[in-house]
């Protein structure tokens, strides 16, 4: 796969810091950004607004290929999340949605193949900066440019505590506590 512009993956477990690396990268090389993680959450979203069982993987792989995803990069380098004209930038990130997607990307194979082509769609001629788990070990296996990042353990969930807080919602559980002292 050779494109005029870098194609750039970022890995690495939950939150390693990818996001936010991503994001930063892309603004600096002025270059599109697609963080695969909101891709597949917004698969989830749709079908949960349209009434589609998430268990049914024909109909859900309906959705996926349909869908109109895009990702908006403000100056700042925050990401604002579009399916069709709607901002669902904080619907994605509902804990709720996070669950449901693991369920749905882990049992439909036909769900993860359309998000798969759509992901390497998303490459143009400009280049790109690929973010999510497996961007450079299946979506982009062959990237000129793959970075994995990793953060220890007490680290990740320092942060993961901080975006809690961040959207004003209650931490899952007593390890945030321990985390922030």
């Amino acid at each position: 796969m050779k494109v005029p512009g870098p194609l750039i993956t970022v890995d690495g477990p939950a939150a390693s810091g990818k996001s936010t690396a991503a994001r930063r990268l892309a603004v600096a090389l002025g270059v599109p950004y697609l963080n695969t993680g909101a891709l597949y959450r917004a698969v989830t979203w749709l079908a949960l607004r349209r009434g589609v069982p998430l268990e049914d993987a024909r109909r859900m792989t309906v959705v996926a290929r349909g869908m109109r995803f895009r990702t908006r990069l403000t100056r700042d380098g925050r990401a604002r999340h579009l399916v069709g004209r709607l901002d669902v930038t904080e619907e994605l990130a509902a804990e709720e949605i996070s669950r449901m997607t693991a369920a749905v990307t882990a049992f439909h194979l036909p769900v993860r193949a359309a998000l798969v082509a759509r992901s390497r769609r998303a490459l143009t001629r400009r280049g790109l900066v690929a973010e999510g788990r497996d961007c450079g070990s299946v979506i982009f296996p062959d990237a000129p440019f793959k970075i994995f990042l990793t953060a220890s353990l007490d680290e990740r969930a320092r942060r993961r505590c901080r975006i809690f807080e961040a959207r004003g919602a209650r931490p899952p559980g007593p390890w945030c506590r321990r985390a922030m002292a």
